[in-house]
């Protein structure tokens, strides 16, 4: 991240079972989603990477599905907000149950915020 001038990666397919947070040696944070239960299969997960700098602007993040996170983020601008989505969609080969709930979410989360925040949506 520092090599490229980065404050906020996105990452999808993280592969980490439940949810939470971790610090690394380098300060920078790691928020990752998973699976439910610690002994599900090591597959999807999305996760946000934050600096040091990134860090201190963090207002909360929420866990919506093994395949979405959000992060909410302070702003110069008093009254506005930032909202970062990070997702890992859904594949062609996800049956379709799958792949709806995935979008019902998806769009659930996107109509839930204040209009005038700035939205970030990334995706692998």
């Amino acid at each position: 991240m520092e090599t490229y001038g980065l404050q906020l990666m996105g990452l999808s397919e993280g592969r980490w079972n439940l949810s939470g947070e971790c610090k690394l040696a380098t300060c920078q944070l790691i928020l990752y989603s998973g699976h439910d239960t610690e002994d599900a299969p090591h597959t999807e997960g999305a996760a946000l990477m934050l600096s040091k700098e990134a860090q201190k602007s963090l207002i909360s993040w929420n866990l919506i599905s093994s395949r979405i996170i959000t992060a909410d983020f302070k702003t110069s601008q008093k009254d506005i907000s930032a909202k970062v989505i990070q997702i890992y969609a859904s594949t062609n080969d996800a049956n379709d149950k799958t792949t709806e709930e995935f979008y019902l979410k998806l769009d659930s989360v996107l109509n839930d915020r204040k209009k005038q925040d700035i939205l970030i949506l990334m995706e692998m």
